[in-house]
């Protein structure tokens, strides 16, 4: 699960893992610093004839600032259509995962011949600080399962200012919250 966990304003991932040899499990949080590129590039893409479409974003989120988005490994000249989500639904679709709730849908246009395709935009002022962004692209492929390849999903957090970033809890109390709401789900 990606989410700010720690309550500092960046996306962390919270990983739970049950050991099979024992009835113990263990929960760990990667905790994110606070990235130059608040972007977080996760799986679940699923692959076309070139193999998984590799989707990559450049950008600090904040007003103003330039802000790309890089499409790799598509069929060549195929329309691509990019999923935008300000959350997450994680729900099979067409043999693969659509991982942004599809808050919006963008025709981006043909990829180039050699499967390549860029967009270079500015990020709009206004935007709420912590306000997150779940984008995933998807492309016909006649080679793909039922037709639709997939790129792997980003997110990006936009960041808040300094001054105003939210002080997180301990890392400790924190996971012996998310432990305790864990026992009492059982």
């Amino acid at each position: 699960t990606v989410g700010d966990v720690t309550g500092d304003g960046y996306p962390d991932v919270l990983l739970a893992r049950e050991y099979t040899s024992s009835s113990l499990a263990g929960l760990s949080v990667v905790e994110s610093t606070g990235p130059e590129e608040p972007w977080v590039h996760l799986g679940q893409g699923k692959a076309g004839a070139a193999g998984i479409p590799m989707l990559v974003a450049h950008g600090t989120l904040h007003a103003g600032e330039p802000l790309s988005l890089e499409l790799r490994g598509a069929a060549a000249n195929s329309a691509t259509t990019v999923v935008i989500g300000l959350s997450s639904l994680f729900a099979p679709f067409k043999g693969g995962v659509l991982v942004p709730a599809a808050d919006a849908l963008m025709a981006l246009g043909p990829a180039h011949d050699a499967g390549e395709l860029s967009l270079s935009a500015h990020w709009p002022a206004g935007v709420p600080a912590g306000t997150m962004l779940w984008l995933q692209c998807w492309l016909p492929d006649a080679a793909s399962v039922q037709g639709l390849p997939a790129s792997n999903p980003i997110v990006g957090l936009a960041p808040y200012p300094p001054s105003a970033r939210p002080r997180g809890r301990r890392r400790a109390v924190l996971l012996d919250d998310l432990v305790g709401d864990l026992a009492e789900e059982d």
